[in-house]
């Protein structure tokens, strides 16, 4: 999402140290308090904070390489071209956390699900081309093991699956919006509502960027082939400063969806750091749209 009229006077400086503690509050209550009103889906516990850490890790990836200082060697300013798939991954985790809240408890069997069916289509494909080879077999033998233990691992109870039943899968974001037969969403209007704008101003540009099709080429591309120095380096400033504005602002946002739903009392620190990032326009309108009364 581009901001063309407002000009950002964040400091990086005054942003980082409180994040930084919300971040690790916010990792350490869901692991140790997990709330007693989803004590029957415990389970989500391990992939929410799964989710939550590696988004935190995609974010440092990407504090890394848009930082100005310290200037490390060989990390060129224009490194922050790799940034756009990053920041999707992160709106990704929003996507989800809001998707598998809409209905805790059916979501994540879903999703557990329709990951060990991912996993059995991946050994079916491999055994149908490599089954007869003897060099496979321990291969074969390790991948059986894994998926007939792992729901026991994971605490969830693998439903049943006949012959000739199509596999789960869990949806994309795209799926998450799109009504199904009859008409029924997936959603509720509230979730619906901001992950349709997510989408429409976030995650379309962002998509764009990775799969490289044209305007996401012309977006990431144009700023290594620009022949004039100034022009670029003006140029690949401003991209660097959005790209990290935008993935913080999505940081933020899955940090608001997990509060909103378990409520570890850290709502007045997420509005702070809202506040901090007010004078970048697209952070200014997330929080507007959803979050200045969710919280």
């Amino acid at each position: 999402m581009s901001e063309p009229s407002r000009p950002s006077s964040i400091d990086f400086n005054v942003v980082a140290p409180p994040l930084d503690t919300l971040l690790q509050a916010l990792s350490n209550f869901m692991r140790r308090e997990w709330p007693a009103k989803y004590r029957q889906c415990a389970t989500a516990s391990g992939v929410l904070c799964g989710v939550l850490a590696t988004s935190w890790m995609t974010y440092n990836a990407v504090r890394f390489l848009c930082a100005e200082r310290p200037d490390t060697l060989g990390r060129q300013p224009e490194l922050a071209v790799a940034v756009p798939p990053m920041a999707r991954t992160i709106l990704d985790a929003v996507f989800l956390v809001v998707f598998m809240f809409e209905d805790l408890p059916r979501r994540i069997e879903w999703y557990y699900n329709a990951g060990m069916d991912e996993y059995q289509a991946e050994y079916d494909r491999h055994f149908q081309r490599y089954g007869s080879d003897l060099k496979w077999k321990p291969w074969f033998e390790r991948q059986r093991l894994a998926i007939n233990i792992a729901p026991a691992q994971l605490g969830f109870e693998r439903r049943p699956r006949s012959s000739g039943t199509k596999p789960l899968h869990w949806p994309h974001p795209g799926a998450m919006l799109r009504p199904q037969k009859g008409g029924i969403h997936l959603l509720s209007d509230e979730r619906r509502a901001i992950l349709t704008y997510l989408n429409d101003w976030f995650y379309r540009q962002l998509s764009s960027a990775s799969h490289l099709s044209l305007p996401g080429l012309i977006e990431r591309a144009g700023h290594l082939l620009n022949l004039d120095d100034d022009a670029r380096r003006l140029g690949v400033e401003k991209y660097r400063s959005d790209c990290m504005l935008n993935t913080l602002t999505l940081l933020l946002a899955l940090i608001s969806e997990l509060e909103i739903e378990l409520r570890f009392n850290l709502a007045e620190r997420c509005k702070y750091l809202w506040v901090l990032l007010d004078v970048w326009g697209p952070a200014q309108e997330v929080y507007a749209f959803r979050y200045a009364q969710a919280l």
